[in-house]
Order: C-alpha cells, then structure tokens, then sequence
C-alpha cells in the first residue's frame, strides 16, 4: 500500500480512502455519541491522553511521531467500537490500514497542540455528553482538516505543468 501512496496516483489515491473515511466516521461519531458505554469512553479517552504525551515528546523524537500516529489510530478505532456496530469495524479497517501506511504526507506536528488535539477533545466531549450532532461535526471538521492537510501535500508533489511550445 505505500507503494501505491507513493506513486503519481498517490494523493489522488489517499484522497479516495480519506473519503471514503469522512463517509463512514461521521456518522460513526454520531452514533457513538448515541450508544458509547463508560468502558468506550475510558478507551477514548486514554487513547487521547497517548496522543498528547506523545505530541509533546514529538519534537526531536522519532518514536514518539510513531507513538502519536498510534494512539491517533486508537483513538479513531475507538470510536467506531462505540458504535457497537462490528460491521463497521470491518468496513474501516482497511481505510486504517491506508491512511496508516501514508501518515507522513498527512502528519502536521508542528500543529498537533494547537489542532489536532483540540479537534480529538471536541470529539471526545461530544461523544461523552450524548450529543449526536456536535459529534458529527466536530469529526467532520477534524477530517476536513485531516483533507486540507492531504491538499497541501499534492500541491508539493504535484510537477508544474510544462509551457508547450508556441
């Protein structure tokens, strides 16, 4: 899969799965939010708390980089076991999968305290306090963010078309 990521295609690749993730994790949150147990919610809210030590260690710290893409990914997986719904589970993993394997054109580190860990804790709030909209849009957000982070990455990668010949 990094291969492929890694190729001409690859941010119009990356951009396919982070769709096809905006699709299935919205609503996911939202049903989280409806039928989430307090043992989800701990899970959810430990995985953050690995995301943030490791952001703050993250500076000149390649294994906490691997260690916040891990609880990144824990986080996420997290929220779609809240749902209840194993079938989803199923549906999102390979989604995972890719983005995990890709995670370098889509890491901002040096915006992760200001926010990504915001939008994890909006999540998490929302999901906590049953509020099935405010979940949504705090993932919809996120993931949009997540999107533009994707944007900027093919833009840099992307050659200039060349000035054909007159």
């Amino acid at each position: 899969m990094a291969a492929a990521l890694s190729g001409a295609r690859g941010p119009q690749l990356l951009g396919d799965y982070l769709e096809c993730r905006r699709l299935l994790e919205i609503e996911a949150a939202g049903l989280a939010a409806e039928r989430a147990t307090r043992g989800q919610l701990v899970a959810l809210s430990e995985a953050l708390e690995r995301m943030t030590a490791a952001a703050v260690q993250t500076a000149g710290a390649p294994s906490a980089e691997d260690r916040f893409h891990a609880a990144d990914i824990a986080f996420h997986r997290a929220v779609i076991r809240a749902t209840g719904n194993s079938a989803l589970g199923g549906m999102t993993e390979p989604v995972h999968r890719a983005l995990a394997a890709a995670r370098r054109p889509l890491a901002r580190p040096e915006l992760r305290l200001e926010r990504s860990l915001p939008e994890h804790r909006r999540i998490l709030a929302a999901i906590a306090d049953g509020d099935a909209d405010g979940a949504r849009a705090a993932m919809r957000d996120h993931l949009l963010t997540v999107e533009r982070y994707l944007s900027e990455y093919a833009a840099d990668v992307t050659p200039e078309p060349r000035a054909r010949p007159a």
